[in-house]
């Protein structure tokens, strides 16, 4: 099972440098190898705080690392995710954008690679490890360090944690510094896994600023002693297990080793790294330690009046379906993060899960009474169909917005809110 994948920073030039970001002057000593890889996802898109997005955040913050590191190092970048868009499912999208060099030239090259970048492919967290080891694989100076940029967490096959574990085992003499953009709790555990891994430090970052100040540590911090896995049974708990149950797989093997469920919450594993499913996602890079008890804390998310054909929870990056929540079974466990939650074809986007936390979705609902048994259409504001009522199925939950329902050939505009429960009577003269 390959490792998931590593992000590392993006560089940029000739970009106007807010005041929050003052030069700063990175300290490197001689004889250090540094790569940045670089999270080009489809998640940059997301906008941060001050309204840009996070690559835009990332550039302005290379734009003022990059530069200051001295000449006496050797500087390379990697992007992923940026050479193909999310319906390709590409999870070997990665590429050398400036190889090693001398600092200076390949801190030029490299504001200029990430100037014109577009974000919109997967993040192959585990792949992007293993390339990167093996750019490094050719340096001849004694300091290797990869730092790895990402906002979120594996999104293809592969544990990126149990990836670094696996080089470090190999003699790869890596030091991976993680860097978290704006991640959720999931995503965290799994970079500082990949970091605690190679003796690497996890560095969080919300703002460009903060990503600033993370890169600037990354780039001078000399790899940490790292700590001799003891032999030994830990326990792991998922805390809100679902009743239908989740696998313990050993991501070095593949094999499952355990299922916990609401019925049993705690299983005893051997010391190692682990992936946990939950509905059909996985929560991968899960260390259990020997004599230690690891707890993982899914989100649960419920969707009230929910519709018996069910609201499909779907990874914006990937367009990938997690879960259902339905009429039969209104609430799910879903790994912490932010989806969008299908209402027939209209989308309730940004729908954050927080690690032990229940999140609600109070959909309006719009009822016809009276209607035809051959349906009438229903429509966003932009003209899009989402769906239909009919006199099999006069009622739809919707998320709160503007829309036309067609009703003797004419689009009859109505506008829901949340909780709201509207009713069109077609019964009664219009």
């Amino acid at each position: 099972m390959r490792p998931s994948h590593l992000i590392t920073a993006c560089l940029v030039t000739g970009l106007v440098v807010p005041s929050g970001l003052a030069a700063q002057t990175a300290t490197v000593a001689p004889g250090r190898s540094i790569e940045i890889v670089l999270d080009a996802s489809g998640s940059m898109n997301a906008r941060l705080a001050d309204g840009r997005s996070r690559l835009d955040g990332a550039r302005e913050a290379l734009g003022v690392v990059v530069p200051a590191i001295p000449a006496t190092a050797r500087l390379a970048l990697r992007l992923y995710g940026d050479q193909s868009p999310r319906a390709r499912h590409d999870c070997r999208d990665t590429r050398i954008a400036v190889p090693f060099g001398g600092a200076a030239t390949a801190a030029t090259a490299a504001l200029a690679a990430v100037k014109g970048l577009t974000a919109q492919g997967y993040t192959p967290i585990t792949w992007v490890i293993e390339q990167a080891a093996g750019d490094l694989a050719a340096e001849t100076t004694a300091d290797k360090l990869v730092v790895l940029v990402s906002d979120g967490r594996e999104t293809c096959e592969g544990d990126p944690c149990a990836a670094a574990r696996a080089l470090t085992k190999a003699g790869a003499k890596v030091t991976i510094h993680t860097v978290g953009f704006g991640v959720d709790s999931a995503a965290r555990l799994q970079l500082q896994c990949i970091a605690r891994a190679t003796g690497g430090t996890y560095f969080p970052a919300e703002s460009a600023v903060e990503l600033a100040n993370a890169l600037r540590q990354a780039t001078v911090t000399s790899a940490r002693t790292i700590a001799i896995e003891k032999p030994g049974p830990g326990k792991l708990t998922v805390k809100g297990a679902d009743l239908a149950g989740h696998k313990v797989i050993d991501s070095a093997s593949g094999t499952q080793v355990a299922m916990v469920s609401s019925l049993g919450e705690t299983v005893t594993v051997p010391s190692g790294i682990y992936t946990v499913t939950i509905g059909a996602d996985a929560w991968r890079g899960i260390e259990v330690k020997a004599g230690e008890t690891t707890v993982l804390m899914p989100g649960r998310l419920r969707v009230e009046g929910a519709a018996l054909a069910g609201h499909a929870v779907v990874d914006p990056e990937t367009g990938k379906v997690f879960g259902m929540v339905s009429a039969t079974m209104d609430s799910l466990a879903v790994l912490p993060g932010t989806y969008d939650v299908m209402f027939g074809k209209a989308v309730w986007p940004g729908v954050g899960i927080e690690s032990g936390q229940r999140t609600i979705l109070q959909p309006g609902i719009v009822t016809l009474r009276g209607a035809s048994i051959n349906g009438h259409r229903i429509a966003a504001a932009d003209g899009r169909e989402v769906g239909s009522v009919s006199a099999t199925g006069a009622s739809m939950p919707l998320p709160p917005g503007a829309y036309t329902v067609q009703i003797a050939g004419k689009a009859v505009p109505f506008t829901l809110a949340e909780a709201q429960r509207l009713e069109i009577d077609l019964r009664t003269p219009r």
